[in-house]
């Protein structure tokens, strides 16, 4: 029987290879030899982030590199969560490929301070202005020798000489389909586009450009923000699971963004006045840690260990104590 299986296997696969001149290759289903890579998870950040492809998109300053620089901090550090929603594991490595000006240098300082352990992990950024296929490939094929466990494209209107051109987008997806076989997993940035009967955009919040920009993706996601009381929210559709709709907030420490679940003006009004005077707070708690010498041997570890009794997050106590204070040996001490 495996041997009649295997026979048409390989009749089906040499026909359809000679009629495509694409070496395809039809794998059983239930033989765990045909399967030789880890099963994945669906998401890297539950309901949120997929282990293939993702399409994030949203208004101009609605916050979408903030959020996936946000995202991939949150993964390079190992959180258990980002806006309650559950991490999946551990990255190692990701990349950014910017197309705004300065994107590059942008987005290292919004990633930087937040990055608990620097000397173990790997963030990559570059600035990319081609347009042609050529110059696409060669990207991708760079990015598959870096090995990132997350790749996010910031943002697609930089890519393509027209985002409305499915040529063009389906050559500039396949390359990244294929890259996510290989198991990294691929965040496009995209802006929304107007309202229109007969475009490709039937509303205010859908992908602006050709639909095959998204087609592919497992988890479609929407940020708008509020002007009122600047609360973000945050649609989410994926072919995994259920849709999610949160509502968040977003701080900006220097350029290091904090994101938290939005818990309302009143609230938000209280963090921001218990602000007022953030470099003698910080400065207040890092003398603490001198002073007290936590058991916590990483800036990550001191987040979580003071993060209740200041009343802040951990993700914003090692921001802040980021340069205040630092390990040496086995003793903390003021940075210089």
């Amino acid at each position: 029987m495996t041997t009649s299986r295997n026979r048409l296997q390989t009749d089906i696969t040499t026909a359809v290879a000679a009629s495509t001149g694409a070496g395809l290759r039809f794998r059983d289903v239930f033989d765990p030899a045909d399967w030789p890579e880890l099963e994945r998870e669906p998401h890297l950040i539950a309901g949120l982030l997929s282990t293939t492809l993702t399409v994030l998109s949203g208004a101009p300053t609605a916050g979408k590199t903030h959020l996936a620089v946000g995202m991939a901090a949150a993964l390079l550090n190992g959180e258990r969560e980002f806006l309650g929603r559950e991490l999946s594991g551990e990255l190692n490595a990701v990349a950014f490929v910017c197309t705004d000006a300065d994107g590059a240098a942008s987005v290292r300082r919004r990633i930087a301070p937040l990055v608990a352990a620097p000397s173990r992990k790997r963030v990559r950024v570059v600035d990319y202005s081609a347009t042609g296929d050529a110059e696409w490939t060669a990207l991708v094929h760079a990015v598959t020798g870096l090995a990132p466990g997350l790749l996010v494209v910031d943002n697609v209107l930089g890519v393509v000489d027209d985002v409305h051109d499915n040529g063009q987008a389906r050559r500039m997806i396949g390359p990244l389909l294929r890259l996510t076989q290989q198991g990294t997993a691929v965040l496009l940035l995209t802006h929304t586009g107007e309202p229109g009967p007969t475009g490709p955009a039937h509303g205010v919040n859908a992908p602006i450009g050709a639909r095959t920009w998204t087609v592919a993706a497992r988890v479609k996601a929407v940020l708008t923000s509020r002007e009122k009381d600047h609360r973000r929210q945050l649609a989410v559709r994926s072919n995994d699971g259920e849709p999610v709709a949160l509502n968040a907030s977003l701080d900006v420490m220097g350029d290091a963004p904090v994101w938290t679940l939005w818990t309302g003006d009143g609230e938000r009004e209280q963090r921001r006045e218990s602000r007022t005077a953030p470099a003698v707070t910080w400065d207040a708690l890092a003398d603490r840690v001198v002073r007290e010498q936590p058991r916590a041997r990483s800036l990550s570890a001191l987040g979580d260990h003071y993060a209740a009794s200041v009343n802040r997050s951990p993700v914003t106590v090692r921001t802040s104590l980021k340069g205040r204070v630092r390990l040496s040996g086995d003793r903390w001490e003021r940075t210089p």
